[in-house]
Formats: C-alpha cells, sequence, structure tokens
C-alpha cells in the first residue's frame, strides 16, 4: 500500500511559510561578527525542516537549495564562518527565494532556476573562504579562465598557503 502524499502538501507549505517568517526573523536580530547561537540554531533548523520536507515530497530543487543554505548555516553554528554583511544578505535573499520557490510548487509554476542558481553560486563561494578576498580574486580573472579556475586556486592557496597552477589544482582534485 502506498501513501499519497499530496494530502499533506497543504500543511507542508503552511508550515514552511510560517518557518521562513520565523527564519527572516531572525536573521534580522542576528549581530554581526557575534551572533546569538541559539538565533544561529533556529535559522538551521528552519533550513533543515524545509530540505526534509521537501526531500520527502520530490521538490527536489527546493530540497538543493535549502541544502547549500545548511550547509552554510552550519558553517555559522560550527563558528567556521563568520557573519558577515554579505552572509547576512545572502541568507535574506535566500528566504525570499525560499518563498517564491515554494509559492511556484504550489502553484505548479516554474521555479526561477537561475536565480536559484545564482544564490547557490554565491553560497558556495563565501564557503570556499573570505567573501572579500573571493571578490577580489573574481577581479583578477585572466582572460580564458572561468571564476570555477580561480576558486580552484584560492582554495588551493588557503589550504595549502602554495600557488599551483589551476590545471594542477583541478587534475588533484582541489
Amino acid at each position: 500500500m502506498t501513501l499519497d502524499l499530496t494530502q499533506f502538501h497543504d500543511a507542508f507549505f503552511e508550515e514552511s511559510f510560517e518557518a521562513l517568517d520565523s527564519m527572516e526573523s531572525a536573521l534580522l536580530k542576528l549581530d554581526l561578527g557575534a551572533p546569538d547561537a541559539e538565533l544561529i540554531n533556529t535559522i538551521f533548523r528552519v533550513a533543515h525542516s524545509i530540505k526534509g520536507g521537501s526531500a520527502t515530497f520530490g521538490f527536489s530543487e527546493i530540497a538543493s537549495f535549502t541544502h547549500s543554505l545548511e550547509t552554510l548555516l552550519d558553517e555559522l553554528r560550527s563558528n567556521k564562518l563568520q557573519v558577515t554583511s554579505p552572509t547576512l544578505d545572502l541568507l535574506l535573499k535566500s528566504v525570499d527565494a525560499m518563498r517564491d520557490m515554494l509559492r511556484a510548487v504550489q502553484t505548479k509554476s516554474p521555479i526561477d532556476s537561475k536565480r536559484v542558481a545564482e544564490l547557490q553560486r554565491d553560497a558556495e563561494q563565501i564557503l570556499v573562504g573570505n567573501h572579500d578576498h573571493v571578490v577580489g580574486l573574481h577581479l583578477r580573472q585572466g582572460e580564458g579562465e572561468t571564476k570555477r579556475d580561480v576558486m580552484v586556486v584560492h582554495k588551493v592557496e588557503r589550504d595549502r598557503r602554495v600557488r599551483k597552477p589551476v590545471g594542477e589544482a583541478i587534475e588533484a582534485g582541489r
């Protein structure tokens, strides 16, 4: 016997929208540099719950996006990453994007995949290291280099404190 999960969609959407309101409120209360750990835990739990519910119902784009956010939030929770203005801005934009994604799925409309991809890319860039340094690297991106190439060099420099040619770094899986 299979269970028809569509009967739970309305409750999922209602709870998710309420949880996003809570997440946004918590984000607006965060202090840059010295955030309240409980606020970060609240924000993380919202992302985690929406990710899990989305995956359960087969809303894979929402699950993937919230997984990226959850990874970023986990770094904040473990103090491996500081709350900075660019990070907070990204998280607030992500709340808006999640609302729009949920509405799109709820109304069976297309999700703005370009917007979602850009936010996911921004989250990944923040995870690579210091946001300001990453932006500086992008400004020095050479002709023929992709942003990924520049990010790989940054990661190698940060992890090994040595500069490797981009090709070597990619071959090494770094």
